[in-house]
C-alpha cells in the first residue's frame, strides 16, 4: 500500500536551491560548514518496492502504486512537472521503454490521462532508488565521489543521508546513486543511464584507477563487474574475478578493488568457519590492498575506511595470539611483535575516530 512518509527531516545546515544543468534544475546545498559524520536527511518513502512477482520494472511498479493512491500532491513537484520539461530524446526512451504498459495503465486509472500517467512514470525514473521514493533525497544530485553517504539502519525503515567528509558552506550535497563508489566509470554510466535516462560527466577519480580502457579491457571489465553482481557469489568465483582482472587490467582499477573487497568478505566467513591462520594470513594480505587502494579515491573520515580499520585490527589480533610467527615470517609490513601490535592499535583507534564522528 501507498502511504506518506512516516518520517522526513532534514538538517537546517542544507536547503534545496536551483542549480542549471541538471534534471530538475536544482539541487541541495550546504548553508553553513558541516562536519563529517553530519546526519543530514533521515526520510521514509512514500512507499517500499516489493518486486518479488518480477512483473514489472521497479518504475513501472511504483508508479502504479502512486497512482493507486489518487493524491498527486505526493509526487506533484518532482521533476519532471509536465512532459514539456523533458528533452525529445528522453519521451522517446519513454514511450519506446514504457509506452504499451501506459497505454494499459489508462484503461485502469481513468481519473488520470495518458499524458499524466507518463509523466508520472518519468518523475519514478528521474527521481526513485531502488529503495523506494523520497521526496527530499530526490532533490539531491549524483556525483561519482560524493561528499555523503545514503544508507538505511539495521532494523529501521528510514534512509539516512550522512555527510562522510567535511563539507564547506555553498557546496553541493551529494551522494551515490549506484551504491558502491568500486564501480567502472562505464558501469556507472550504463546504471545510470538505465534507471535514469542519466548521463555522466567525466570521471574525477585519477586515470590509474577509472582511466579509459581499450576494447579488450572493456569486455573483461563488463564480464567481471556482471559476475561480481551475482548475489551467489563463491570465494573460487570471486577470486577468478580478480585473477583476471590484475591480469588484463589496471592493477589499481577500481574494479579490482571492488574484487579485493568481495574476496575479503568471503576470506573473513571463511576464516570464522575454520579458524585457520592460513586463511587469516591471506585475508591480511588482502586487506592490506584494500587500505592501500582506499586512500586513494575516499576521504580519511568515511565510514569504509573504518571497516577495513576493523578487519585489519581483528586479523591481527587473531594471528598475534594464535599463529604470530606466521605473521612475522610471510608478511614484511609485520617482522615482529612491537610494529604488529602498534599497528592494531592503530587500527583500532583509527577506527573508533571515524565511527565517533557518526554517532547521532
Amino acid at each position: 500500500s501507498v502511504s506518506r512518509p512516516l518520517m522526513s527531516t532534514h538538517s537546517s545546515s542544507v536547503q534545496v536551491s536551483p542549480l542549471g544543468g541538471v534534471g530538475g534544475g536544482r539541487g541541495v546545498f550546504a548553508i553553513e560548514n558541516i562536519c563529517a559524520g553530519t546526519l543530514l536527511v533521515e526520510e521514509e518513502p512514500y512507499m517500499y518496492p516489493d518486486l518479488a512477482d518480477g512483473a514489472l520494472s521497479l518504475h513501472l511498479h511504483i508508479t502504479r502504486y502512486l497512482l493507486l493512491s489518487h493524491d498527486e500532491k505526493l509526487f506533484v513537484d518532482l521533476h519532471p512537472m509536465k512532459l514539456s520539461d523533458c528533452t525529445e530524446s528522453e519521451l522517446q526512451r519513454a514511450e519506446k521503454q514504457h509506452g504499451s504498459v501506459v497505454d494499459s495503465m489508462v484503461h485502469e486509472f481513468t481519473d488520470y490521462t495518458r499524458d499524466s500517467i507518463m509523466r508520472t512514470v518519468l518523475a519514478v525514473q528521474f527521481n526513485a532508488f531502488s529503495t523506494g521514493l523520497y521526496h527530499f533525497q530526490s532533490m539531491i544530485n549524483h556525483n561519482c565521489s560524493p561528499n555523503c553517504t545514503k544508507s538505511t539502519p539495521t532494523g529501521r525503515t528510514v534512509s539516512q543521508i550522512v555527510s562522510c567528509r567535511d563539507i564547506t558552506k555553498g557546496e553541493e550535497i551529494t551522494i551515490h546513486y549506484g551504491g558502491y563508489v568500486e564501480r567502472s566509470w562505464r558501469y556507472r554510466q550504463r546504471f545510470l543511464d538505465q534507471q535514469h535516462f542519466f548521463q555522466l560527466s567525466p570521471s574525477p577519480f585519477p586515470e590509474a584507477i577509472d582511466g579509459v580502457l581499450n576494447n579488450d579491457q572493456n569486455i573483461c571489465l563488463d564480464d567481471i563487474e556482471l559476475r561480481m553482481d551475482d548475489l551467489e557469489l563463491d570465494l573460487a568465483t570471486v577470486l577468478d574475478c580478480l585473477r583476471i582482472g590484475l591480469k588484463k587490467l589496471p592493477e589499481q582499477h577500481l574494479a579490482v578493488t571492488r574484487a579485493h573487497i568481495l574476496v575479503l568478505q568471503e576470506q573473513l566467513k571463511l576464516l570464522e568457519e575454520t579458524g585457520d591462520p592460513n586463511t587469516a594470513l591471506e585475508a591480511l594480505r588482502t586487506c592490506l590492498e584494500i587500505r592501500k587502494r582506499q586512500k586513494v579515491y575516499l576521504g580519511p573520515d568515511h565510514l569504509d575506511i573504518a571497516a577495513s580499520a576493523e578487519d585489519m585490527e581483528e586479523l591481527l589480533s587473531f594471528l598475534l595470539s594464535s599463529a604470530p610467527k606466521l605473521l612475522f615470517a610471510s608478511i614484511p609490513e609485520f617482522p615482529n611483535f612491537s610494529v604488529s601490535s602498534k599497528a592494531e592499535y592503530q587500527a583500532k583507534k583509527e577506527k573508533e575516530r571515524i565511527r565517533k564522528l557518526y554517532q547521532h
